[in-house]
């Protein structure tokens, strides 16, 4: 079962009586360790978000800023 290389994200598979189980490395989680800090996408605002250690970090677009890009710095001329 684990010839494919069912897990994502460097998760070690492990033979389990006739199926699989995967192994995650931290952050990563689910049956295959699909899911990480961005899979909910925490990012507002069309920001980008990327895994750092084991969390994840929003790029913000101009004119948001915060850890989710929730804020907005609009200035009215």
């Amino acid at each position: 079962p684990c010839t494919d290389q069912p897990c994502s994200n460097g998760g070690i598979c492990r033979v389990d009586k006739d199926s699989f189980k995967c192994f995650c490395p931290n952050p990563y989680s689910g049956n295959r360790c699909e899911m990480g800090p961005c899979t909910s996408e925490p990012c507002l605002n069309g920001g980008i978000c990327t895994v750092e250690e084991n969390t994840f970090r929003c790029e913000c677009p101009i004119p948001y800023s915060g850890n989710t890009c929730d804020k907005g710095n609009l200035e009215v001329p």
